[in-house]
């Protein structure tokens, strides 16, 4: 019997699968971004590119951090593209993939919990854990540690 917590996996291949999480009734959603590998799928051409505002200054004709590794989060993907990898997705697993409404990315978020203004419940998460406006001395600086 489907619920929420019920999971279901898309196979992709060599791509890996796309991990689905049922978070109401009907609702479905991946448990992790799309990856470059599982977007090339459905757009061999697409590229992430590269973060080119984060490069060695040491180096002229360094391009930037590359953001097209295969199991990195897919980029630079429109509005538009990413509905029509929806659909392509639909097609391949038979089930009805979309990209999730506002009231449903919301839902997720707080997982199920509409009465509290946090994720983390009614009181607002740690300090150690989150941003709230701080300025880090590295890109690469891990926010939990």
């Amino acid at each position: 019997m489907d619920g929420p917590g019920t999971r279901k996996s898309i196979d992709l291949g060599d791509a890996g699968t796309i991990d689905l999480v049922q978070v109401e009734n009907s609702v479905w959603m991946a448990t992790c971004e799309v990856t470059n590998a599982q977007f090339a799928k459905f757009d061999p051409g697409h590229t992430s590119r590269f973060y080119w505002k984060r490069r060695l200054e040491t180096d002229p004709n360094e391009r930037g951090v590359p953001l097209y590794l295969p199991e990195q989060p897919v980029l630079r993907v429109s509005w538009e593209r990413a509905v029509a990898f929806c659909e392509w997705l639909s097609e391949l697993s038979g089930l009805e993939i979309t990209l999730p409404t506002e009231e449903q990315w919301e839902f997720s978020d707080r997982c199920g919990d509409s009465g509290n203004p946090w994720p983390t419940g009614s009181e607002p998460p740690s300090q150690r854990c989150a941003c709230f406006g701080r300025t880090w001395k590295s890109p690469v600086e891990t926010l939990c540690s």
